[in-house]
């Protein structure tokens, strides 16, 4: 290369997994750098790519650390980390936590290369995609691990493309979904994100249609909402609220659920034995980001339980039960950029889910709501519906909230619903003029 010929140095870094350091409390980003030299008409004169390490430490990571939180910070502060994969970085950072609570200090090198998590001893690889298929055809417990691998897979959109034009995966997934969400809060959640990982991509979108995945999870966030207010009755001592569905039945013309194609692999039952035993799977599941609730109760009506126990049990299914509504409603509001889908979620009543879910204290799903009600709210339709349900009584609170996006949004919305001659008086009589004064 003549250096004479040098005008330009381009830098690309492209992110690549996530590990544990062997010995610190310590995430270990592995990253790839692309140094290309340019000559005047920008063609390539020289380049070298090399694999480099990036090690974040948590020199704070103690017992009482909220994963979810330093999760965001790790996110925020490094560039290299894209705000899609805070889970990724959750889990990873809910292994060190458990590694510390368990082992302690890392005295030396020799017993850390024992620490490594278990998940890297089952990485998943798209190549044994046809092995995680088989598992969501044996037991609960088998098929959360196949459908968490399988998610894995989807969080790398380079492989988006391929798992789309799979129709074996894409039925299966879809299946097991329509059969199983109601008995497990974790298959739910791990079935749900693969789907949502494709509504990112409007091209991707015919996939989620296919298999009637938003009408499922309509139909999973109106169950878990009335859920939850059946244990918030049982934990008080209340008599249980009336179990009225807030969604809708789907209109007439659109296919029945059983309408949908299945897999074709057929369903013969497998020995438990080998690389299936319970035993085995629960290893395996050990260190998971999400606590397997299939061997326990998802109610907190059992009599054995202390008061103080109910209240944990209630505090840790409210915690799986947000993030599923979390993903659950970011899917439904990706896929609303199409107008068409958009009505047929409003006849199936979205905006009742979503008015319902104000009630709720997560601020990341509240974030996650507004912004789907502010978008509704254009529509005079729509806004009809948040005045039936007295949408303005519920919003005080969200101006109160320490999360300046969810105040942000939450003026937005009221600046939509303020076009409404009754709601604007309602906005005035709720009291919301001394709340934006205070805002200025």
């Amino acid at each position: 290369m003549d250096p004479d010929e040098a005008k330009y140095m381009r830098t690309e870094r492209k992110p690549g997994t996530l590990d544990v350091h062997p010995t610190l409390n310590a995430i270990v980003l592995n990253y790839e750098i692309d140094v290309q030299i340019l000559g005047t008409k920008e063609n390539i004169l020289y380049g070298e790519k090399k694999n480099l390490k990036k090690i974040i430490e948590l020199p704070m990571l103690n017992s009482r650390t909220d994963c979810y939180a330093l999760a965001k910070e790790v996110v925020y502060q490094c560039d290299l980390i894209h705000h899609s994969r805070i889970s990724e970085v959750e889990q990873t950072i809910y292994y060190l936590k458990k590694r510390k609570l368990s082992h302690g200090s890392v005295k030396d090198n020799s017993s850390a290369l024992d620490l490594k998590p278990i998940v890297n001893a089952d990485e998943p690889n798209y190549n044994n995609l046809s092995d995680y298929i088989e598992l969501l055809y044996e037991g609960m417990s088998e098929k959360i691990k196949g459908a968490h691998l399988i998610q894995l897979l989807a969080r790398d959109p380079e492989n988006l493309d391929a798992l789309s034009k799979n129709e074996t995966v894409i039925s299966a997934l879809g299946r097991v979904l329509r059969e199983d969400w109601k008995r497990s809060i974790v298959l739910s959640t791990h079935l749900v994100f693969t789907f949502f990982c494709f509504s990112m991509y409007s091209r991707f979108h015919e996939v989620i249609l296919k298999c009637k995945v938003g009408s499922i999870c309509m139909d999973i966030i109106d169950y878990e909402l009335r859920r939850y207010d059946k244990w918030k009755a049982d934990l008080e001592g209340l008599e249980a609220p009336d179990d009225v569905p807030i969604v809708r039945k789907p209109c007439p013309s659109s296919a029945s659920m059983s309408d949908i194609p299945r897999s074709r692999i057929p369903e013969p039952v497998r020995p438990k034995s080998g690389n299936f035993s319970e035993t085995n799977m629960k290893a395996v599941m050990e260190g998971s980001v999400y606590d397997d609730l299939t061997n326990s109760t998802e109610n907190i009506d059992d009599k054995k339980l202390s008061e103080a126990e109910k209240a944990k049990r209630f505090r840790t299914l409210v915690k799986k039960q947000e993030h599923l509504l979390r993903v659950a409603f970011y899917l439904l509001l990706n896929i609303a950029e199409d107008e068409s889908i958009e009505e047929k979620m409003t006849k199936r009543n979205i905006v009742g889910l979503l008015v319902k879910a104000l009630e709720r204290d997560n601020d990341e799903l509240l974030v996650l709501v507004v912004t789907f009600l502010k978008k509704l709210s254009i529509m005079q339709c729509n806004k009809d519906g948040m005045a039936g349900m007295n949408i303005v009584e519920k919003l005080p609170k969200l101006l109160d909230s320490n999360s300046p996006d969810l105040v942000h949004l939450t003026l937005k919305l009221l600046f939509n619903l303020s076009f409404d001659t009754k709601l604007r008086y309602k906005i005035v009589k709720v009291g919301f003029l001394s709340k934006f004064i205070s805002l200025l």
